[in-house]
């Protein structure tokens, strides 16, 4: 949590357990984020269309969990999706 919010030991020790979740799914989400942002689309070639499917649609479900899609990505969309982000 320090790297996320720079909570001490004693910040920690000191919240409720309903506060302590609320931040740590949303550094689940940070993490999914970031780590689409920063998938290699180079490397996508090399997967199966099924498996990159379904490793970047687990990726974004984390990352925005509110979306009501379990639409496919594609890798033009995700080309596109890398782009916004730099």
């Amino acid at each position: 949590m320090v790297r996320f919010y720079g909570f001490s030991d004693g910040d920690l020790v000191n919240m409720d357990m309903a506060t302590f979740s609320e931040y740590s799914t949303a550094m689940e989400i940070i993490e999914a984020r970031e780590t689409l942002v920063l998938t290699n689309v180079a490397a996508f070639p090399k997967l199966k269309e099924q498996a990159r499917s379904k490793y970047l649609n687990g990726l974004n479900k984390t990352a925005y969990p509110t979306r009501d899609s379990d639409r496919v990505v594609t890798t033009e969309e995700l080309a596109k999706i890398l782009q916004q982000g730099s």
